[in-house]
């Protein structure tokens, strides 16, 4: 009776997050350059190819790198809390003095704050470069005019007004910074695209020479490690948040992620590098649990890059998990 040797299970890493998908990939780099390590001679055809795929995630980890760089999103993010909050106190602040009556010039004071208030009708829940841009018009009005400063120190906002406007310039400058680097989610999508079509070509090729080699336990532990961890990415990545309803570029943006991203997803959020070690089974963020298949492969790692842990919730940097 033949016995077949085993194979590296079909896995579609389209529907990977972009985060997950760099870690996966370099997990599965560090294990064919382990596996080479330890055979002598190398079988030609499989090396030339393990030059491609590192070409292609060297590309994907470059881009990857360039959307998560700066921390944009996640000081957007707390930027635009803060803000909030201090708008809202600015307004209930102005709102509270006009119904006291018993203070004149608090209230003569707030009747005028609050005709700036009502002339920009700021909603905090809005699109925010909408929201932000009406915030530094408001500010610009206030802090020009000497009688509404005046009213600022009388109703106790000078402090409020002064921090309000200077987040609503930092915003301003990184919500232009961020659209300015929509070309590197460009880059991303296609470091994607190819990085399917070499890891793909990788495996096929793998199973092939597995199929083939007289010697059935030479591809063995390198086929076990990779399909371990094509079950811990399955179970823990997918599950909890590492996978889109597409690639993330392909399914664009659908909004409403953890802010860093992260986010940030973003998210992120927010650097994060490299993907698994595999030194052994160890990871930077734990191990996942030896399914006790035997044959002394290594343990995967937590596939999420930088993070360690449970396989990628949204990233808040990915384009697709955008902020506004």
């Amino acid at each position: 009776m033949i016995t077949l040797p085993n194979l590296v299970q079909d896995f579609n890493i389209r529907h990977l997050t972009s985060s997950v998908l760099v870690g996966t990939m370099k997990f599965t780099l560090d294990q064919f350059d382990a596996f080479f390590t330890a055979q002598n001679p190398e079988p030609t055809r499989l090396a030339a190819q393990l030059v491609e795929f590192r070409a292609g995630y060297d590309r994907l980890n470059a881009a990857y790198a360039l959307t998560r760089e700066s921390l944009l999103t996640g000081n957007i993010s707390d930027l635009d809390k803060e803000g909030d909050s201090l708008y809202q106190a600015y307004k209930d602040t102005s709102e509270a003095a006009q119904r006291m009556t018993f203070l004149p010039a608090r209230k003569d004071a707030a009747d005028r704050m609050s005709l700036v208030i009502k002339k920009y009708k700021i909603n905090t829940k809005e699109n925010m470069v909408s929201e932000w841009s009406k915030m530094q018009q408001l500010c610009e009005e206030v802090n020009g005019s000497s009688q509404l400063t005046a009213d600022l120190a009388t109703l106790g906002l000078t402090e409020v007004m002064t921090r309000l406007t200077a987040i609503a310039d930092q915003l301003r400058d990184l919500l232009t910074q961020r659209a300015n680097e929509l070309p590197s989610h460009k880059a991303m999508q296609q470091a994607r695209e190819a990085i399917y079509l070499e890891y793909r070509a990788l495996i096929d090729l793998l199973n092939a020479h597995a199929l083939v080699d007289e010697n059935v336990n030479r591809y063995g532990t390198l086929i076990q490690t990779l399909n371990r961890n094509i079950e811990y990415v399955r179970i823990h990545a997918m599950t909890g948040g590492g996978a889109t309803g597409g690639s993330d570029e392909e399914g664009g943006q659908n909004g409403g992620q953890q802010s860093g991203d992260n986010g940030q997803q973003t998210n992120d959020n927010g650097q994060q590098s490299g993907g698994g070690s595999n030194n052994g089974g160890q990871q930077d963020g734990g191990t996942t649990p030896d399914p006790g298949t035997g044959g002394g492969g290594e343990t995967p790692v937590n596939p999420d890059p930088g993070t360690g842990g449970g396989g990628g919730g949204a990233d808040p940097n990915d384009p697709n998990n955008s902020e506004d």
